[in-house]
């Protein structure tokens, strides 16, 4: 039977509803949700009933009960709680911490607790160094791939050079997200081709994604092939701006190529690419 606030409930939502005692449809439940919610059938025995879907009601009770001192009290048990404001946590009287727990104010204890914590302290550290590793070498390895290649597109002698600077740019004009799929199953240590060929010519199959410094190796690999083309583009530029009158003169005094590299293009054009 419907109580009567229940009752002027159900008529303010719905004047057409059904008489009291009839059963109400799933639609006028619905309808009444922000009503029921607040209904509260007591049994003869004190056990108070409230609803706990859209047809049920069960004998629900706040687990735990907030006192005036600010602890909590355990219906179950009747103990105490108190709040340990330093972890965040509500702690029963033997010392158990209920979880989960509240927010409190740390400050600064977890940078404390990253550089004084062995456990967090050597990852990080770890992590740290590969990175600035990572990003040296990688830098190392793009400009020395690109500015060799770039030298070598540069020789007058060299025939077709229009063929290889197109074919040598298409790393760089092919997305990441299709070549790093491509490299990836040519590191593949049971199908890809690199370890087919490794294993043909020297009989050893690396397991680049088992090892940690293969796999580190493999990363620098895959970025120097996709990072070079840029540091070639950008090489063969500087060169170009470079005067053909010290190549000259270098030649005069019987320099070859390598001393031309080293003494005259690589020192003009390393400040330069410093720069950018």
């Amino acid at each position: 039977m419907l109580g009567p606030p229940l009752r002027l409930a159900l008529r303010a939502a719905d004047p057409a509803a059904a008489e009291p005692g009839e059963p109400l449809t799933l639609k006028q439940l619905v309808a009444l949700q922000p009503a029921l919610q607040h209904v509260v059938a007591v049994l003869p025995d004190g056990t108070e009933l409230r609803q706990s879907s859209l047809r049920r009601f069960t004998a629900m009770r706040p687990e735990f009960t907030r006192n005036g001192d600010g602890t909590l009290t355990d219906s179950a048990d009747g103990s105490i709680l108190r709040a340990d404001r330093d972890t965040g946590y509500w702690r029963r009287p033997d010392g158990t911490a209920l979880e989960p727990g509240f927010r409190v104010y740390i400050g600064g204890q977890n940078y404390r607790h990253l550089f004084t914590d062995r456990r967090f302290f050597q990852p990080v550290l770890r992590v740290f160094l590969w990175t600035v590793v990572f990003a040296t070498l990688n830098t190392l390895f793009t400009f020395g791939v690109g500015v060799w290649l770039a030298s070598l597109l540069n020789w007058d002698a060299l025939r077709h050079r229009s063929l290889y600077r197109m074919m040598l740019f298409l790393p760089y004009a092919v997305p990441a997200f299709i070549s790093i799929p491509v490299f990836r199953g040519l590191f593949n240590e049971n199908l890809g081709e690199i370890n087919l060929i490794l294993g043909q010519l020297f009989d050893i199959h690396p397991g680049w994604f088992s090892s940690a410094n293969l796999a580190r190796s493999m990363v620098l690999i895959v970025n120097t092939w996709l990072g070079y083309p840029y540091m070639m583009i950008l090489c063969m530029g500087l060169i170009k701006a470079i005067p053909p009158d010290l190549y000259e003169a270098s030649a005069i005094d019987g320099a070859g190529p390598l001393a031309n590299f080293f003494h005259i293009t690589l020192p003009l054009i390393l400040r330069p690419i410093a720069r950018c």
